[in-house]
This record gives C-alpha cells, sequence and structure tokens, in this order.
C-alpha cells in the first residue's frame, strides 16, 4: 500500500470518533445503496473503460505510485497531474498544450 494511504488508514484506525463515523456509514442501508447506485452510474459511462485502462497503464509505470505519494503528501497534486498530463502525450479536456 502506498505510503500516503497507508498513513491515512493510520490515522483513521488511530480516531474512534472517525472509526464511529465510518461504522455507522458503513451500517446504514441508505448509504449503501447510494454507494451501490454510483458506482453502477460509474461503471456505465463509456469513458469509465477507457480511464480505467489508463490507470491500469499508469500502474504498471515505475515510479507512478512513488510520484502520487509525495504528490499527496506534499499537498501538490494540481502539479502533478499536470505533469502525468504532459507526460501522456498533451493537455486534457479544456486545456491548452505549452507552445
Amino acid at each position: 500500500m502506498p505510503l500516503g494511504v497507508d498513513c491515512c488508514a493510520c490515522l483513521i484506525a488511530q480516531d474512534p470518533a472517525t472509526q464511529q463515523r465510518i461504522k455507522a456509514m458503513m451500517e446504514d442501508p441508505e448509504f449503501l445503496s447510494s454507494m451501490k447506485q454510483y458506482v453502477e452510474q460509474i461503471t456505465a459511462d463509456p469513458q469509465f473503460e477507457a480511464l480505467k485502462k489508463q490507470t491500469e497503464s499508469l500502474m504498471q509505470e515505475p515510479d507512478f505510485v512513488e510520484q502520487m505519494t509525495k504528490a499527496m503528501m506534499g499537498g501538490d497534486m494540481s502539479k502533478t497531474l499536470a505533469d502525468m498530463g504532459a507526460a501522456l502525450g498533451g493537455a486534457g479536456e479544456g486545456e491548452e498544450e505549452d507552445k
């Protein structure tokens, strides 16, 4: 597990109030139904499969997890995502490439 995720999990495990809130959510049938609908909606989106393949490809990159961990821990996620977009061959939707 990447350090950033591990640290978040560790913080949650140490906070009884957070544990109680999460437990209550996970036991709430309305919340679970809502999450199921959300997942069904996302996976039905035509772009989902393309994003899934792109993510799986990125996860195979040797330094991807390290870069993401640094970004999450350093608070500079926007720069990291921009760098990743440039590395993937250009600007994203609604963005202009630097000339």
